[in-house]
């Protein structure tokens, strides 16, 4: 999968062909670097993720992840977690 798809209203995966190895376009991230750090962060709150690189200039994020993980949790815990960064972000009392 090359082409961005949506996987959720804030989430697009750009490429996720290689087991263990997936790049998302994350909305909010663009020009945040407070939401860049704490998606890179937030790995320890994930299980079976390794890795995560996230850029602010591109807003895209990088996952290195257990390939025994499925897609669909890596997307579920990535949406949850960038869900409280943007809220956090909006209002920073969170």
């Amino acid at each position: 999968m090359s082409v961005a798809s949506p996987a959720s209203e804030h989430l697009a995966v750009v490429h996720a062909s290689v087991a263990g190895r997936a790049r998302f376009e994350v909305a909010g991230l663009y020009r945040s670097p407070r939401i860049k750090q704490q998606l890179e962060t937030a790995r320890s709150d994930m299980t079976g993720v390794n890795r995560i690189t996230a850029s602010s200039l591109t807003g895209r994020v990088l996952v290195l992840y257990d390939p025994d993980i499925s897609m669909a949790d890596i997307i579920a815990a990535i949406v949850d977690h960038e869900q409280l960064c943007i809220n956090s972000y909006w209002n920073p009392r969170m």
